[in-house]
């Protein structure tokens, strides 16, 4: 999913939480994405409220957790729009149930990504605060139940066919995408399966995001191993990448794929990034 569509989608679970009637004039989507296709060691996600800009690391998570993650700093950007200022105190804790009692409602996540997201002490506070998460009262809201993204990757050769037909280009997914019900997404696959290949082309459902990015491997000092990395996907100077094997891999398998590397003595490991 794009930084555009995950915004859209977040402001869909805003609107629903915190209906404008109840709060005219508020200014609780007037904030800024940026997913970095970063992994950090201490944080998964951080607002600045001087400029509301809220960014998103470490897409290695598994994608359930990372929602979370920015349905937190969302409630940190509602929580110092309300206060002028956020901490983790309850009433942070508050606004931040909310948003997540609506977003689980509408099907945007679960609350299994809450109880098994270990990384954070979100689990202690909401617990502590709102009782068991699996006791949580949950309404079930129509939101998106007939809606799809079409995703179609690889597809640089047909890109002005799929532009003239509506799709945007997501950097994030290395796709171009477009929404739409699921009988015309059906029509659409076959209309482009034309052009390229169908193992190219997904349909998912609209009400839930799925944050997709890609990492770049790199591996160097390898010189007794280039066998092996060769066999298992990597290239030599793949992806504009200089001095280095390299293996252009889905974020969420970079745990996995290092740990294929660690029986490879001395060699140097790091991960990039580029759009």
């Amino acid at each position: 999913m794009s930084s555009y569509n995950l915004y859209k989608t977040l402001c869909d679970v805003i609107d629903q939480a915190y209906p404008l009637e109840s709060y005219p004039d508020n200014k609780f989507k007037n904030f800024f994405i940026d997913i970095k296709v970063k992994e950090m060691k201490s944080i998964h996600g951080r607002y600045y409220p001087h400029n509301r800009k809220i960014e998103i690391f470490n897409l290695s998570r598994p994608n359930g957790h990372t929602i979370a993650t920015t349905l937190h700093e969302v409630a940190h950007h509602i929580d110092h729009c309300l206060r002028k200022k956020s901490d983790h105190s309850k009433t942070f804790y508050e606004i931040f149930y909310l948003l997540l009692v609506t977003a689980i409602g509408m099907g945007v996540i679960t609350k299994q990504d809450i109880l098994t997201a270990r990384d954070n002490t979100d689990k202690k506070w909401l617990e502590k605060y709102f009782g068991d998460i699996e006791e949580w009262d949950i309404s079930t809201l129509d939101y998106k139940q007939d809606s799809y993204f079409i995703k179609v990757y690889q597809s640089f050769s047909i890109k002005d066919k799929l532009k003239n037909r509506g799709y945007k280009y997501s950097s994030l997914d290395q796709a171009w995408v477009k929404e739409m019900n699921v009988s015309e997404a059906e029509e659409e696959k076959q209309v482009v399966s034309q052009w390229i290949e169908e193992k190219n082309i997904k349909i998912e459902q609209a009400n839930t995001i799925k944050t997709e990015s890609y990492y770049y491997l790199c591996v160097s000092n390898c010189y007794d191993h280039k066998a092996y990395l060769k066999e298992n996907g990597f290239m030599w100077n793949g992806y504009g990448m200089k001095k280095a094997w390299v293996k252009k891999i889905p974020s969420q398998s970079l745990k996995s794929e290092e740990a294929k590397l660690l029986k490879l003595p001395n060699i140097k490991v790091s991960v990039a990034a580029k759009k």
